[in-house]
């Protein structure tokens, strides 16, 4: 089934090209684009610790992690919840988030070895960072950043057991992690008190240490240190998630075929 699925995203992706350029434009062109010109001009007057170019080096690092690992199934989840299409999916032999979980990571597959994994190895050579070890730390934390993402989004999916729309939410959602991840910015040019405040929350494993990772830049024993406190975030999210289901269908109804 997982081969099935992951062929099935493949064709979609390389049979409707606009999906290609609406994801880089979208996810990586734009955003980044937006940025240069903000930081072009707080570079040009005020000091940072970040040299121009490599504050737009660390940006458009920093999207593509974001991007890489960016997931947003509250929509379908929240479609299949307000129809009749869970009960359906409740009904066959294969577990729903399962499915939805294979169906997310082929599709993310593809995307990082079509679009993502050449861009990203490209920017480390160019820029003199290419380090085999702290490239595969680099893509350990940004599996983490995914689980993340992929259970968040999942909560607030669910939340339409109770909820008409949960777009609302979802935007509120990513608004918060464009920023608080550190795809905007650098947090470390952040005061130490909000950066340590930061390190305790899980925004900053979805771009900020993975991307810091991937230059060589971040403290090496932090790196274990980090995994460690996403992957509490991890368990406690899902933890959330499940127990979010289970009270989710103790409510709902369907009816239709």
């Amino acid at each position: 089934m997982i081969m099935s699925i992951f062929k099935i995203q493949y064709k979609i992706y390389s049979m409707y090209k606009i999906h290609f350029f609406s994801d880089f434009a979208g996810h990586i062109l734009f955003p980044v684009l937006i940025n240069v010109l903000f930081w072009k001009g707080m570079a040009d007057s005020n000091v940072l610790d970040y040299s121009f170019v490599d504050l737009m080096v660390y940006i458009i690092m920093a999207n593509l992690v974001m991007s890489l690992s960016q997931v947003a199934i509250e929509q379908k989840l929240s479609n299949d919840i307000r129809s009749y299409k869970l009960a359906q999916q409740l009904l066959i032999p294969v577990s729903y988030h399962k499915k939805v979980a294979i169906e997310t990571i082929s599709s993310g597959l593809v995307r990082f070895l079509f679009v993502y994994l050449p861009l990203v190895i490209l920017i480390l050579i160019l820029y003199g960072k290419m380090n085999l070890l702290f490239f595969i730390l680099g893509i350990i934390s940004i599996l983490f950043s995914f689980i993340l993402n992929f259970l968040i989004s999942a909560i607030l999916g669910e939340f339409s057991f109770w909820l008409t729309e949960v777009w609302g939410i979802a935007a509120i959602k990513n608004l918060v992690f464009v920023v608080f991840s550190g795809a905007m910015f650098p947090l470390d040019i952040l005061p130490v008190n909000i950066l340590i405040a930061f390190k305790f929350l899980p925004f900053s494993y979805m771009s900020y240490v993975p991307t810091k990772i991937l230059f060589g830049n971040y403290p090496f024993e932090g790196i274990f240190h980090s995994y460690i406190i996403a992957s509490a975030w991890c368990l406690i999210l899902f933890c959330i998630e499940r127990n979010i289901w289970k009270f989710g269908l103790r409510k709902y109804e369907s009816c239709g075929a």
